[in-house]
């Protein structure tokens, strides 16, 4: 996926979300995209994955063949009285193709800590989960569909730090058949994938690129206002 010369601006706007961007996603790796509120990552990701709408565009976009992408947002509504078997059966349901999910069925197909939380949260209504148990029920799930190009904005938001240890750990292990771009604000996520590729977009343009070995190394993150960093806490 590839940006060239991209432009692009809202109906009835002046100004330009996105102006003569340059980005390529690295394929089979973690892709962070940070930068402040109204910095354009929005539209950078559908103009990647060609969601472009009532606007006009010039430049040249290189999505994602037949649709073969998963975006998951900061929010994903679901029905707070359902118990999470029966989120997990509709969600898996069509990765599986089976219907009749159940703990034992799911046993030697997903991956160990996948397998750990759902047992925990299993006989448990969605709406009784904690908001962080709730995110992580959503993403542990989603990212079981095999699409080659997954987009996560914010993932790490409101999940205690050990669970998003674990959720990168199962990122990085699913990076031999599918590609991430992560948004992020947090400095802690790109510090645990050294191996990843940074894009700082501020004002409708990439400012900066750089490996996360790098921007861990460089402490990049103390020049821009808009990461945070709570390693302190």
């Amino acid at each position: 996926m590839e940006l060239k010369d991209y432009s692009y601006a809202y109906q009835h706007e002046a100004s330009l979300a996105l102006n003569q961007v340059n980005y390529k996603v690295r394929e089979n790796a973690v892709n962070f995209v940070i930068g402040p509120n109204g910095s354009g990552k929005s539209t950078l990701i559908d103009a990647l994955t060609l969601n472009t709408r009532l606007g006009k565009a010039a430049g040249r976009v290189v999505g994602p063949t037949n649709n073969n992408y998963l975006y998951i947002t900061q929010y994903l509504p679901l029905l707070g009285t359902v118990r999470c078997s029966e989120i997990t059966r509709f969600i898996l349901g069509n990765v599986f193709l089976n219907s009749h999910i159940d703990l034992g069925f799911l046993e030697n197909r997903v991956d160990e800590r996948v397998l750990s939380f759902l047992k925990h949260v299993w006989h448990k209504k969605y709406n009784d989960l904690s908001g962080g148990e709730e995110k992580l029920l959503q993403l542990y799930l989603f990212l079981q569909s095999q699409k080659e190009f997954v987009v996560l904005d914010e993932p790490s938001a409101y999940i205690d730090r050990r669970n998003v240890k674990q959720l990168f750990d199962l990122i990085e292990e699913r990076l031999k058949q599918q590609t991430f771009l992560i948004v992020t604000h947090d400095v802690r996520d790109i510090r645990l994938v050294p191996d990843s590729f940074v894009s700082v977009l501020n004002q409708g343009k990439i400012v900066s690129e750089l490996r996360g070995q790098d921007f861990i190394d460089r402490e990049f993150s103390q020049e821009l206002p808009f990461i945070y960093d709570f390693s302190e806490y």
